[in-house]
């Protein structure tokens, strides 16, 4: 059985272009601190990476409160590339073993290849003072 290659992205969900999964992982791993105001916004933005990265989507978020009595609800999720729930915590400490199947990644990369559209991106900044026509 092979190894599924997982990049742990060390950053804000929300703004991190792990879509272009320029490494091909086969997994994004998600540790956050996504309070439960926008419990929402966390879960929606995690299947949306998932998705645009072809890639499986495990997301750890904080469940309890905070020294600021802010609520976190967790809501910890393990997606599928097509963004299809695998496990979701529901606002619970939870501790879960799942096994991620290679094979369906695999044949999910090979009937929908997505990523064949990927370009990189390359943005160039002005000098200070410089016009843009």
């Amino acid at each position: 059985m092979p190894y599924l290659k997982v990049t742990f992205v060390q950053s804000d969900l929300a703004w991190e272009d792990p879509g272009a999964n320029r490494t091909r992982s086969d997994d994004l791993l998600f540790v956050a601190d996504w309070p439960a105001a926008r419990a929402a916004h966390w879960t929606t933005l995690l299947r949306a990476r998932a998705i645009e990265s072809q890639a499986y989507g495990l997301g750890g978020n904080r469940v309890g409160r905070d020294g600021n009595a802010h609520a976190y609800t967790g809501d910890s999720l393990v997606l599928d590339p097509p963004g299809q729930v695998v496990f979701h915590a529901d606002g619970r400490e939870a501790a879960q073993t799942v096994v991620l199947d290679h094979a369906v990644l695999e044949d999910y990369r090979r009937t929908f290849p997505a990523w064949r559209d990927a370009d990189a991106l390359n943005l160039t900044i002005p000098p200070e003072g410089a016009c843009l026509k």
